[in-house]
């Protein structure tokens, strides 16, 4: 686990800034991958590495 909630300082701004950010890549992160898995690619993954 990356966050543990009851160790953090909710009342801090930052920290509920920091968590957010964090929460907010690891859906990207998980978009980025269901964009991989359903597009239908033309070239190798080789080509597509630059």
């Amino acid at each position: 686990m990356l966050l543990n909630p009851l160790t953090l300082d909710w009342s801090r701004h930052e920290t509920v800034l920091g968590c957010a950010f964090v929460l907010a890549a690891a859906i990207c992160w998980a978009a980025n991958i269901l964009v991989g898995w359903v597009h239908r690619w033309i070239a190798t993954p080789l080509q597509l590495l630059p």
